[in-house]
């Protein structure tokens, strides 16, 4: 899974490719399921990461359309 860090720079994001945009898509809608847990269970140290988690998952889905429209010839 790409580190929180890494989700900010959507240059990393856009080197992966279509199946590897899906593979983290799926890893982070798992793992903000398992912090919004822990969130509600009071064990999260820093709940601003899920927005981070969140904001990065958007970028990636936003990306994934983009590689999907595009022309397959570029």
């Amino acid at each position: 899974m790409i580190k929180p860090a890494e989700l900010k720079k959507s240059a990393k994001v856009r080197d992966l490719t279509v199946e590897e945009l899906k593979g983290e898509s799926r890893e982070i809608t798992e793992h903000l399921m398992k912090l919004r847990f822990q969130l509600a269970s009071g064990q999260i140290e820093n709940p601003s990461v899920i927005r981070v988690y969140r904001r990065g998952l958007a970028r990636i889905k936003t990306i994934l359309a983009e590689k999907q429209r595009a022309p397959q010839g570029s």
